[in-house]
């Protein structure tokens, strides 16, 4: 779905890149950033994940590849952003800890990312993106949330408005040329599928991380429980075979070694035989959308 991830692909098959390992990076302060999801998001928009990708660079291309791997998603796997919408910041212009609360509309109050300076309450502001010609593109999200009593907002420390979702990100926060650092959050009605968005756009984006496939994970404390995820997910899972059955579905007759060469090209990798020669082990990402796989590796490195 993205340039990132069609050319990995490419390269891993013809030999010039191994499959990438992703990594989850502590900070370098030892405190995880928090994101605390009120209870009163219960009956709107119950999720929340989020990750953090440090020290970026963009160039033209990367930066509209960026935005339209989150257009593509919330086309096809976010099902028009009813089950997943993703929000994307500058975090250097913001301060954590975060918060995520259902409110009353009109309490909510911010320069949308589509204004340089206009603010509007959040009623105000599906009102005119239902009428405005130049918002049309956002005109039909709007339902989503639009009868709700309680509107889904995401703030930071200051009571900064990062997004309203799953309709417009907030103008102070948005992704620039110069942005280094990236805060990632997709706000969920299915919580499976926020994992598998966020998982797709830390393992397209990372590449171009001044250390690559490197993400610095974010705790989600639930106010309403207690209980804490730690996100991204990056889920993998392991699978094993016989060479024989194998081969049995699909009508050839592969040698196992080059059974194991085929699947790391397929970014299945590490694929190995096991002991007895002839069953088939391999490992790849959970998530069908990826098109990258892999093994993960928690280090305190930066």
């Amino acid at each position: 779905m993205c340039c990132e991830g069609l050319s990995r692909a490419i390269r891993v098959w013809a030999g010039e890149q191994e499959s990438p390992v992703y990594r989850l990076v502590e900070p370098s302060s030892g405190k995880r950033e928090v994101m605390t999801v009120k209870a009163s998001t219960g009956k709107v928009r119950p999720f929340v994940v989020c990750a953090i990708l440090r020290d970026v660079t963009f160039t033209t291309e990367r930066y509209e590849s960026f935005i339209d791997l989150q257009d593509q998603l919330h086309r096809n796997l976010c099902r028009n952003r009813t089950l997943v919408a993703v929000g994307t910041h500058d975090y250097d212009t913001l301060q954590g800890p975060f918060e995520y609360h259902g409110k009353e509309p009109t309490s909510i109050d911010f320069v949308p990312l589509t204004e340089t300076e206009r603010s509007f309450n959040a009623k105000e502001l599906l009102e005119h993106y239902n009428t405005a010609p130049s918002c049309k593109h956002l005109k039909p999200y709007t339902s989503i949330i639009s009868e709700e009593p309680l509107y889904p907002v995401i703030y930071d420390q200051t009571g900064q408005v990062l997004s309203l979702p799953p309709i417009i990100n907030g103008r102070h926060s948005r992704i620039q040329m110069h942005t280094k650092n990236v805060f990632i959050e997709c706000t969920a009605t299915d919580l499976t599928k926020a994992n598998i968005v966020l998982d797709t756009v830390v393992a397209m984006f990372s590449e171009h991380c001044a250390v690559p496939f490197t993400v610095e994970p974010v705790d989600v404390l639930y106010e309403a429980d207690g209980s804490i995820q730690t996100t991204p997910a990056l889920f993998t899972r392991t699978e094993t075979a016989k060479v024989e059955f194998i081969n049995s579905l699909i009508g050839i007759e592969c040698p196992a070694e080059r059974m194991v060469d085929l699947a790391n090209k397929m970014q299945l990798g590490p694929a190995e035989l096991l002991d007895d020669g002839k069953t088939l082990k391999v490992s790849s990402n959970a998530a069908p959308s990826h098109l990258c796989s892999r093994r993960l590796t928690i280090t305190s490195e930066r």
